[in-house]
């Protein structure tokens, strides 16, 4: 788990303890309820687990079933904050060819130099995901490092949790005015990323 607020990364460094990591997991991902399942999936860039709870009759190879039609409730709604998509920005900034394929975007990006990705890393972790926070009004549940980005949570009462199409909406209107505020932000870096 990572704040994104540099001021106070070390007073939750210091506060982080197993119990605390177990309740965090356990509140983003609670023990599924009689015949309800999340979907787990080994993908070429790593393991995936829904952020919500499916019977498991309609669930099939590969995440088959997965809809949000067959969704019973959801635990967690997860906003990804992707290096790819901040280098994409950099490229278009720069006036560079922008790989049309994801996989080419991302290989791309492999290659560049160690300290050219801790750069963009900073952006995103100091600048770009303080959003969030600004756009929620309140912290989330988890912010975890994913690697090539952050995936940042935030826990759904379970009552709440069964209106699946109701936070589908909710979470497109937030992820809009997310992308708005950093969209202002991204504007003002040098070189300007729009």
């Amino acid at each position: 788990m990572i704040d994104t607020h540099p001021a106070r990364n070390e007073a939750v460094e210091q506060a982080l303890t197993e119990d605390a990591v177990d309740r965090c997991i356990a509140a983003l991902w609670p023990t599924p309820e009689g015949g309800l399942a999340y979907v787990h999936q080994t993908l070429s860039g790593g393991e995936y687990v829904s952020t919500g709870l499916f019977p498991r009759k309609v669930l099939g190879p590969r995440g088959q079933g997965r809809t949000v039609a067959n969704c019973a409730r959801v635990t967690t709604l997860l906003w990804d904050a992707d290096l790819a998509t901040l280098y994409t920005a950099l490229l278009m900034a720069r006036g560079r060819p922008v790989p049309t394929r994801r996989a080419q975007l991302k290989e791309a990006m492999y290659r560049l130099p160690a300290d050219h990705l801790r750069i963009l890393r900073r952006v995103l972790v100091d600048q770009l995901a303080p959003v969030w926070s600004d756009v929620m009004g309140m912290q989330p549940t988890a912010v975890l490092d994913s690697g090539w980005g952050l995936h940042i949570h935030l826990a759904v009462d379970p009552l709440l949790g069964m209106r699946v199409e109701d936070l589908g909406k909710l979470h497109n209107d937030l992820t809009r005015r997310m992308n708005e505020a950093a969209s202002s932000i991204a504007s003002q870096l040098r070189p300007s990323l729009q």
